[in-house]
């Protein structure tokens, strides 16, 4: 039976962790930050690691689902002294077009087999195990990778190389932070100009994708408990940005929409879901 690691029990870890041990995976759990995530825990079929090194040491395939590039490296650094020589090691975070090229690379000569799988979706995708994986890298890793991820996801789309992979997903990323910000900037205009519910009237056009429609009804709930935070979604414009300057592409409308996440993050409310910004 196939033993999998995943690094990282935030958000996304957690929800395809449940998935991969409701299909009777083998797993071992290791997070940064110490705690027991109980309802995993208590499986048969689930460990939690004491540490890094002991949660790969046995692992045939070790997953990683961390915050960012600088995350990213702090862990693999250790992780790579540990891992045994045929472990496949797969990097799931949203990382930028450099650092996804950099752990192929990296783990590639230290002797892994190694891939990309970028996740696109939040958590009730990963919740669901219907998660959408843009993988980049060897083909035949890339396979074997999607049949494992098969309980979390609904599909697993091979973009070709790292960077790649890691260029759509925060392409989607950046166009999911735009209709949510221009969202936002309606509702608020509509509101003030005493027409609550004026949108209504039209989100069934064309102009009205259903995910703006989503965004809308989040941001009327009230409730913004974090499916896909205010730090994260800026933190991968901020990736967006930077990529978009070293091609030469002008990325104002990509700062413009940043800014708007930045400045929420400046007023405290990082850790809150995205939405919160049509509060």
């Amino acid at each position: 039976m196939t033993r999998i690691t995943i690094l990282g029990l935030g958000t996304m870890g957690v929800g395809v962790a449940g998935r991969l041990a409701d299909a009777d995976t083998t797993l071992t759990l290791w997070n940064r930050t110490p705690g027991v995530h109980e309802a995993l825990s208590s499986r048969p079929n689930v460990e939690v690691a004491e540490s890094l090194a002991t949660a790969v040491s046995d692992a045939d395939v070790v997953l990683s689902f961390l915050t960012d590039d600088d995350a990213s490296r702090e862990v693999w650094a250790t992780a790579y002294a540990y891992c045994a020589p045929a472990t496949l090691v797969v990097e799931c975070s949203t990382v930028s077009p450099e650092r996804a090229e950099e752990f192929v690379a990296e783990a590639t000569a230290s002797g892994y087999s190694a891939v990309v799988a970028l996740m696109v979706g939040s958590k009730p995708q990963a919740e669901s195990g219907t998660l959408t994986f843009l993988t980049g890298g060897d083909e035949t890793a890339a396979t074997t990778v999607a049949t494992l991820l098969d309980p979390a996801s609904s599909s697993v789309r091979h973009a070709g190389s790292p960077r790649s992979a890691a260029i759509l997903k925060l392409s989607i990323n950046t166009l999911l932070a735009t209709q949510l910000a221009t969202m936002a900037t309606l509702k608020k205009v509509t509101e003030s100009a005493g027409m609550p519910d004026a949108l209504d009237l039209v989100t069934d056009i064309p102009a009205f994708s259903p995910l703006a429609v989503g965004l809308l009804a989040r941001m009327r709930s009230g409730d913004f408990s974090p499916n896909f935070s205010v730090d994260l979604i800026e933190k991968d414009l901020g990736y967006m940005s930077s990529l978009a300057i070293d091609l030469q592409v002008a990325p104002d409308v990509v700062d413009a929409v940043r800014a708007v996440f930045t400045r929420a993050s400046a007023q405290g409310l990082g850790d809150k879901d995205f939405s919160v910004i049509g509060a």
